[in-house]
């Protein structure tokens, strides 16, 4: 369900019981509202216009803005702000092209600060549009999507206050150093064995269904766009979705992306070639109409890559080289077939050229908690048996359950193996 009262209530609480909320202007606190009502201080009133309402552009960079659902316009949500000039000293952690991100510790609680850089907060699209993934991201309530706290300013660029992640996939199971040097995978898989990195494959997909099925935002779609291990953070080895500068707001009241649908009730007028190559559908990289499927696509690039580590997808392909194998010639990476059928189907079917054919984050979720599930099952076997049989280590060494992401499956018969 979108965010509750309570949790609003208790991000408000946040910023008080830290001291870091504003002070009152009038007889009301400052907020920053879905609609342009705060009271911005005067530099943020000549670079963004006192007059224009936040409520005209949805999250995105340049002609990536998505015009946001009216029935959302007015629905009195607010996210609180923070008064950053009251944290310590920030500790810069890491920069992209849009934004700084900084480390907080204050009141015995870790937070991201993440600010919009100088030179662009000068520019009015690129101001309204970070506050406008701010207001986005603060609706989201989920155990795996990186909710922002607040918002407030950072040297007079405007700045999120995020959950705090200690890591992302992309660094905590080295991927960058793998799709250089192969050997490094045997020391992942150590501190990632293969049920840790399907339970990770199952919260993204759990944050994908909240965000597809209607229950993020009221009669709306969220399609991502920019799914890759870069954008996936992780709090004590949990996954968090991050990073929703490119995700779109979609009105859908009828439509549920089921099999019986007009197929045009699927698709949208989107920007073309919006995220990362290599993780990108086909229809976007196209410039077709596109819509909710093409999260499908991604997702199955990025956990076809931390669930099996063997380097990044296409790694040596150039944009003709791209369109010409993968888009145009179908080309998919190699699924092992030491791989459980399950995720093997279900890897295929997600990447699909048709987008209509890959299933939805209702079935992906499920396929892949039940598979959890089921290889969780042996295990808890195998440790019965073995309380159970004494001084008995050859029976311990049969009953141990296979590796369901095997690079080599065994020659005898696994449950586990294709």
């Amino acid at each position: 369900m979108a965010e509750s009262e309570e949790a609003v209530k208790e991000k408000a609480m946040t910023v008080k019981e830290l001291g870091l909320g504003l002070p009152k202007c009038g007889d009301s606190m400052v907020w920053l509202k879905h609609k342009l009502s705060l009271r911005r201080p005067e530099h943020m009133r000549r670079m963004v216009g006192e007059s224009q309402s936040l409520s005209g552009y949805i999250i995105g960079k340049g002609s990536t803005r998505k015009k946001l659902p009216k029935h959302l316009l007015d629905d009195g949500f607010e996210v609180p702000m923070f008064d950053c000039s009251k944290l310590p000293v920030l500790k810069q952690i890491g920069s992209g092209s849009q934004a700084i991100v900084y480390r907080v510790d204050y009141g015995g609680k870790t937070f991201a600060v993440k600010a919009l850089r100088k030179e662009l907060a000068q520019f009015r699209d690129e101001h309204l549009a970070f506050e406008r993934e701010v207001n986005l991201l603060a609706r989201l309530a989920h155990p795996h999507i990186n909710n922002a706290i607040g918002i407030g300013e950072v040297e007079r660029s405007p700045a999120a206050v995020l959950e705090w992640c200690d890591s992302t996939v992309s660094s905590s199971l080295r991927l960058k150093d793998i799709t250089r040097d192969p050997t490094q995978r045997e020391g992942v898989v150590g501190h990632w064995p293969s049920l840790d990195r399907i339970r990770l494959a199952a919260e993204l997909a759990s944050a994908m269904k909240f965000l597809h099925g209607g229950n993020a935002l009221p009669r709306c779609v969220v399609v991502h766009r920019d799914l890759k291990p870069d954008n996936l953070g992780l709090c004590h080895r949990t996954l968090k979705l991050l990073d929703f500068g490119l995700a779109v707001c979609l009105e859908n009241d009828l439509n549920d992306f089921g099999e019986d649908e007009d197929e045009d009730e699927t698709k949208y007028d989107l920007t073309a070639e919006t995220g990362t190559r290599r993780y990108m559908a086909p229809e976007v990289t196209n410039g077709d109409m596109y819509g909710a499927p093409c999260d499908v696509y991604s997702f199955a690039m990025t956990t076809w890559e931390f669930l099996g580590l063997y380097g990044k997808p296409f790694p040596d392909f150039d944009l003709r080289m791209f369109k010409a194998h993968v888009v145009r010639g179908n080309l998919r990476p190699t699924i092992p077939r030491g791989w459980h059928p399950a995720l093997q189907n279900l890897m295929q079917a997600c990447w699909d050229r048709d987008p209509h054919k890959r299933p939805t984050f209702d079935l992906i979720a499920d396929e892949l908690y039940n598979l959890l599930n089921s290889l969780r099952q042996p295990r808890k076997q195998y440790s019965k048996n073995n309380n159970n049989k004494k001084n008995n280590g050859a029976s311990r060494a049969s009953s141990k359950p296979r590796d369901p992401l095997a690079t080599n499956p065994p020659t005898s018969f696994c449950p586990c193996c294709s």
